[in-house]
């Protein structure tokens, strides 16, 4: 796998086109929120594209900043309240949203403390072995109870889910989480973000398919 800045450009271009057109599709309907997935990863992945141009020429530490708290602040605080959220407002059975209601809480939690970790510690970003790599202070003692609400949030909502095949969006959201974690530890943030954003094209499918059905 290539992780380089071609690739954070190519998948924030191709993301951001393709999203659109999927906002453009769903947005008068209960899947709006779950449609801008993808072009959403866009914008996240185009900051990061502009942390790769930046960081080997020290051009501009204030852009290195922006760029690297933008893509953080979508890492650790929009997705986890963003992806359950949209899961729920699209979601047409009362049970089942209700209990999306648990993910959305657990998501604001860690979104909540990630964020209070992200504004009160020294944040780096630096290239190693062709990954970004983020260094945010973050205690111990949060590792597995933040891995348990971050996975909670961002992908079990996609099982729970009735519309048909979400739980395929979540499928390969879980395998390629478990991937980056196994792989790529030390770049774990950047390189998931980069795996979810790519894959949440799927999204776009599975909602294509079942707007075609439902005509």
């Amino acid at each position: 796998m290539c992780f380089s800045l071609q690739a954070s450009a190519i998948a924030a271009g191709s993301l951001t086109i393709l999203g659109a057109i999927g906002v453009t599709r769903h947005h008068a309907d209960k899947t709006k929120f779950i449609a801008a997935i993808p072009f959403i990863f866009g914008i996240q992945q185009a900051s990061e594209a502009v942390t790769w141009a930046q960081l080997p020429f020290k051009l501009s530490a204030a852009t290195v900043a922006i760029s690297t708290y933008t893509f953080l602040f979508f890492a650790y605080f929009f997705w986890p309240v963003w992806v359950p959220f949209a899961v729920w407002y699209a979601e047409p059975n009362a049970t089942r949203k209700n209990i999306i209601l648990l993910t959305i809480a657990g998501g604001a939690i860690i979104g909540a403390t990630l964020l209070y970790f992200l504004t009160t510690s020294i944040v780096t970003s630096a290239i190693t072995c062709a990954h970004i790599i983020y260094d945010v202070t973050i205690p111990e003692a949060w590792y597995i109870p933040g891995m348990l609400l971050y996975v909670g949030a961002t992908i079990v909502p996609w099982f729970i889910s009735s519309f048909p095949k979400m739980w395929l969006v979540g499928s390969v959201l879980a395998i390629s989480y478990g991937v980056s974690i196994w792989f790529y530890f030390a770049a774990f943030t950047s390189v998931w973000c980069f795996f979810a954003a790519v894959l949440s094209i799927l999204i776009l499918v599975v909602l294509h398919k079942q707007q075609r059905n439902a005509l």
